[in-house]
């Protein structure tokens, strides 16, 4: 048996350097909905950097929420946000924080030939590491309206008084407390793809001679076999905006196909 390896490796970072006036840039749409989710042109940060609020967990008791929260509607089961400026309350501009980036740390490809006698398997691997994706719409698992269907872990783990869940909130009809650009729907897009297997045979000479063939191969392929990661979703590799500011969000396109050959 005979085997061929080759493997690369590759890293992307960027780095705002200047803006005019030097003040950080607000892009993305409005807070009140993970449409358009928001992303903050700041110097020193990456291109496209996340700009969120940071969640610390769901309130199990009523008790907890602030005075100025609980007047808006919120309540036990509801997205505990962070308060970071300490007033009680939420503010889009002391509240928020850069979380995470769509730029992954590094990614790159494996290839591995593997040959005895005349048989050949192909093995092809692609991976990423280090990048954050946007859940876009998985904010409509845990809430029901006319349009949303709810995910059976979110209905399994979502939180119910005296439960203790910290996975996902309390189920609310067609509410949006639950719906603020946060970290809560940021997850961890590495991933190990197996993006190609392919098994062939190339027919003796000797067998095509009498039908005057050179050469005849036969193989079988599968194109994305399998793919390890722990993103919640469908496939942390999909994005319907290709612009740098706002890579990085899923907001349900078609993940990638299987294709037999």
């Amino acid at each position: 048996v005979h085997w061929n390896t080759n493997f690369n490796i590759a890293t992307n970072a960027n780095k705002i350097l200047s803006l005019v006036g030097d003040e950080p840039i607000i892009i993305g749409g409005n807070n009140s909905t993970t449409y358009g989710t928001q992303r903050i042109l700041k110097v020193g940060e990456d291109l496209g950097a996340f700009y969120l609020y940071k969640h610390d967990g769901i309130y199990q008791d009523d008790k907890d929420v602030p005075a100025a929260l609980y007047k808006k509607g919120y309540r036990a089961g509801d997205i505990k946000y962070r308060d970071v400026n300490g007033d009680g309350n939420l503010s889009d501009a002391e509240d928020r924080m850069v979380i995470g980036s769509p730029t992954p740390d590094f990614q790159g490809g494996w290839n591995n030939t593997f040959t005895f006698k005349n048989w050949s398997l192909d093995v092809f691997f692609t991976y990423m590491y280090g990048n954050d994706v946007y859940s876009g719409q998985e904010f409509n698992y845990s809430r029901t309206s006319y349009k949303c269907n709810v995910t059976e872990e979110h209905a399994i783990h979502y939180w119910t008084p005296g439960s203790g869940e910290n996975w996902y909130p309390r189920f609310y009809y067609n509410s949006s407390l639950n719906t603020l650009n946060s970290d809560f729907f940021l997850h961890d897009g590495s991933f190990i793809r197996l993006r190609n297997i392919t098994l062939s045979y190339n027919i003796p000479s000797a067998l095509l001679k009498k039908a005057h063939i050179s050469a005849c191969r036969l193989h079988f392929g599968v194109d994305n076999l399998f793919l390890l990661s722990k993103y919640p979703g469908w496939d942390p590799e999909v994005n319907t905006n290709n612009d740098a500011r706002y890579i990085g969000v899923d907001n349900l396109n078609v993940p990638q196909p299987r294709i037999y050959s």
